[in-house]
C-alpha cells in the first residue's frame, strides 16, 4: 500500500510502469479477507489484535481511495470500516478513515469522522494537538506519534465543506502545533511523519484564497516591512527585529486578506 501510494503520487513527474500498479493492486485484492479488512498475524499471537486490524484497514483504504482504481476492493473495506466506526477511537485511524471517505465522495460519513475528531482536540499552550493511543503501522509512537497523527487530523478537517469557526481554529491551531513541533534539523523526526506533516501543509494550501497578500510588519508602532507573498509560498520569510526590541515591545502583523498566516517569533 505504501509503494503504491508512492508511485500513484510519483505518475504526475515521472513516467511509471502501469503494469507494476496493476499487479501490486492485485496483491492488496487477495490479501483482503471476506469481511473488508486486513490483518496479519504475528508469530505468537493466539488472537487478533482488533485494534491493529482497523489501523491497517484504514491506512489500506485510504490508498486505494487516492488511486480511485479498485472501487470494489475499497467499497469493502469502507463497510467494514462503517460497521465498526463507533469502536474507532483512535484518531490516527479516525483521520485515515475521513480521507478515504472524502478521496471516495462519501461526504455525509466523512463529515461524521470531522464532528468526532473535533471533539478528540487536546489544548496545549494555544495550539490543540490529537493523541495517538497506539502504534501507528510504521511504528510511530510518542511525540513522534502525536505530530503524525495531528497532521493527519487537520488534513481531515481541511476537506471538510463546513469551514465553521471551530473547525477554523482548529485547523489554524492544529497548524500552529505542526510548526512549533520541528526537530533541529528543520523537519519532524521520522520520514514518515514529515511526508504526513508536509502533505497536510500543501492541502491546506490547496483549500486557501489563491491571491497574493500583503503582510505588513509594525513594531511598537513603527511599520518595519511590507512583504507580498504568493498563494502558494511555503519558504519563510525572515525579518530580524534585534535592533527593535525595547524593554516591552507590542508586534503586530496585518495581512491583506483572510488567507491564514503562519507566524513564528
Amino acid at each position: 500500500a505504501y509503494a503504491l501510494r508512492f508511485l500513484n503520487d510519483a505518475k504526475d513527474f515521472i513516467e511509471v510502469d502501469e503494469k507494476v500498479i496493476e499487479n501490486a493492486t492485485k496483491y492488496l485484492q487477495a490479501q483482503q479477507r471476506e469481511d473488508g479488512s486486513f490483518y496479519k498475524k504475528y508469530y505468537g499471537e493466539t488472537k487478533e489484535d482488533e485494534s491493529r486490524k482497523k489501523m491497517l484497514t484504514t491506512y489500506i483504504a485510504r490508498t486505494l481511495a487516492k488511486l480511485k482504481t479498485d472501487k470494489a476492493t475499497l467499497d469493502k473495506s469502507l463497510a467494514y470500516l462503517k460497521t465498526r466506526n463507533s469502536e474507532i477511537d483512535e484518531p490516527y485511524a479516525l483521520a485515515l478513515y475521513g480521507l478515504a471517505n472524502f478521496d471516495a465522495e462519501n461526504i455525509g460519513e466523512a463529515e461524521k469522522i470531522v464532528k468526532k475528531l473535533s471533539t478528540l482536540a487536546k489544548n496545549e499552550s494555544g495550539t490543540v494537538y490529537w493523541n495517538l493511543e497506539s502504534n501507528t503501522p510504521f511504528y510511530g509512537w510518542g511525540n513522534v506519534g502525536r505530530i503524525e497523527t495531528t497532521a493527519l487530523v487537520v488534513q481531515t478537517l481541511a476537506k471538510s465543506t463546513d469551514q465553521n469557526p471551530q473547525t477554523k481554529d482548529l485547523i489554524s491551531k492544529g497548524m500552529l502545533f505542526l510548526l512549533k513541533n520541528k526537530d533541529h534539523y528543520g523537519v519532524w523526526y521520522s520520514t514518515q511523519t514529515t511526508i504526513n506533516v508536509l502533505d497536510t501543509f500543501l492541502a491546506q494550501l490547496s483549500t486557501e484564497n489563491k491571491e497574493q497578500q500583503t503582510i505588513s510588519v509594525s513594531m511598537n508602532g513603527e511599520r518595519l516591512k511590507d512583504f507580498t507573498v504568493s498563494a502558494d509560498q511555503i519558504e519563510p520569510i525572515i525579518l530580524s527585529l534585534n535592533d527593535k526590541l525595547a524593554a516591552v515591545n507590542h508586534l503586530e502583523i496585518q495581512s491583506s486578506n483572510d488567507s491564514f498566516v503562519n507566524a513564528q517569533i
